[in-house]
């Protein structure tokens, strides 16, 4: 490889309003950036997570603490984002600036007349923003507003799920548009799989976010029988606000299932693979139907990771989610009635380990990040070329 090429690849800029450990395709993507360039540096939001994620020793974190306790405070933090932003661009001449999501493309906007030289620009959303609908006076609106301002100045543009990009106008943007499924990577993934002991407790998780339209609430009135003579438990693994909480505490004591349901929280993606690995069954329900929920088919890490780590899953039974996962040995599908859920259940133990093999498999052959994110980042390599 010629000098200049080596030059080329000298470093990366990552940049997102959020925080990292909260969206894995990002801490997936820097895996992959600290293995071409010579540099990298993240720029995020801290609020939740007290530790950096780990990373390679070539990768350097920024990070903004994040105040939403007033609206004045949360202007703050943008401010004090955009300027960290701005004194990393003038002090170093990236090659590359991969951003994530509306309010860290306005940033790259509001600052874009500072990059000099021009670096490549690449911007994926992990969701989907529109500004038609929030107030004037909230960042999200100018967010969603900028990010189209921006697409015009970009290299690279790029979406977990086809179905997001009507929702975004690209008549007369000229880059390259790539969809980049949320897979989970080989590096954590390889080596979890799940199995099923003999007369054990079945153990369904729902990781991510513990809300309704996930069919836990169906879940919880079948956990009083048993299947095949094993009793069900119920992992709910994510964030949940109070209110919801209580309700569900409330079902729960009513129907007398104290000791089969657990509550766990957010926690160090590094150690989710293990946790994963000890249930048996993943729920990947979403019944609500708004633009997010309705684009979750290649878009919802959480599926995936329950096929990384072996496990068979239950689907919501729809149009879009038969899509992609009516072709899938391992997933089944649910009405979410109680027949359908426990016809779920049992189907999947009595044909446990050929459905667990056949997601492990598909997942090491197909369906990880380094498969999909490996060609995007070769086309940014021979545009930098």
């Amino acid at each position: 490889m010629s000098k200049n090429k080596l030059q080329a690849r000298t470093s990366a800029l990552v940049l997102i309003y959020n925080e990292i450990e909260s969206y894995p395709p990002t801490l997936n993507a820097i895996q992959i950036l600290s293995t071409v360039y010579e540099h990298v540096s993240v720029l995020h939001l801290s609020n939740v997570y007290k530790e950096d994620f780990k990373c390679n020793d070539n990768v350097k974190i920024y990070k903004i603490n994040q105040s939403i306790t007033s609206n004045k405070n949360r202007i703050k933090t943008f401010y004090l984002f955009v300027k960290l932003y701005i004194k990393l661009i003038r002090e170093n001449n990236f090659n590359l600036i991969l951003f994530y999501d509306p309010i860290a493309a306005m940033t790259v906007y509001l600052a874009y007349f500072l990059l000099k030289p021009k670096p490549l620009l690449w911007y994926h959303n992990h969701d989907i923003a529109i500004h038609r609908g929030y107030s004037r006076n909230t960042l999200i609106y100018w967010g969603a507003y900028f990010q189209h301002k921006i697409l015009n100045s970009v290299n690279i543009f790029s979406l977990p799920a086809i179905e997001r990009l009507k929702y975004y106008n690209l008549k007369n943007y000229t880059g390259k548009v790539e969809i980049i499924p949320n897979y989970p990577s080989k590096t954590l993934y390889s080596h979890t799989k799940t199995f099923i002991q003999a007369n054990s407790d079945i153990r369904i998780i729902l990781q991510g976010t513990i809300d309704t339209g996930r069919g836990i609430e169906e879940f919880i009135q079948i956990l009083p029988i048993q299947i095949k003579d094993r009793d069900i438990k119920l992992i709910l693994k994510g964030t949940i606000s109070a209110e919801y909480k209580k309700k569900l505490v409330n079902l729960i004591q009513n129907k007398n299932v104290e000791s089969k349901v657990e509550f766990y929280g957010l926690g160090p993606y590094g150690l989710l693979p293990e946790f994963t690995s000890k249930c048996q069954i993943g729920i990947a329900i979403f019944t609500k139907t708004d633009i997010m929920n309705s684009t979750l088919g290649s878009a919802s890490n959480k599926v995936y990771e329950y096929m990384a780590s072996g496990l068979p899953f239950i689907y919501y039974d729809s149009p879009h989610f038969n899509k992609y996962f009516s072709k899938m040995s391992w997933a089944v599908p649910t009405t979410l009635s109680r027949e359908s859920l426990i016809e779920s259940i049992y189907t999947i133990i009595e044909n446990y380990y050929e459905m667990s093999t056949a997601a492990k498999n598909d997942f090491l052959l197909n369906k990880n990040y380094e498969n999909v994110f490996s060609p995007v980042m070769n086309s940014i390599l021979k545009l930098e070329n």
